[in-house]
């Protein structure tokens, strides 16, 4: 069984997938069985590690956009606030001249 682990896996995969649904335990390869699920198991954390990696990277991305927003909405409602200001000292000084 190992021979053909090493010259052709997917046809080990399928024999090993046959003798486990048929509870055909003898006749697995139990040593390659066993690496094969070490393997996925180190893929899996990696892909785990690697996609929360994203995810952090996308939300610290995500507030640095949100801060910028808020800043520039900040600083448009001084603008207009200081614009409405010179406005209305503008009027009242129309108001107030002979």
């Amino acid at each position: 069984m190992s021979d053909l682990y090493d010259t052709d896996f997917r046809a080990w995969a399928e024999t090993q997938t046959g003798l486990l649904r048929d509870r055909f335990a003898a006749a697995l390869d139990w040593d390659n069985l066993a690496e094969e699920i070490e393997a996925l198991a180190r893929n899996n954390r990696r892909e785990i590690k690697s996609r929360f990696e994203v995810l952090a990277i996308c939300r610290w991305t995500a507030e640095q956009v949100l801060d910028h927003d808020s800043l520039a909405r900040r600083l448009k409602i001084r603008e207009s606030r200081n614009l409405r200001i010179a406005r209305t000292v503008t009027l009242a000084k129309a108001a107030l001249s002979p």
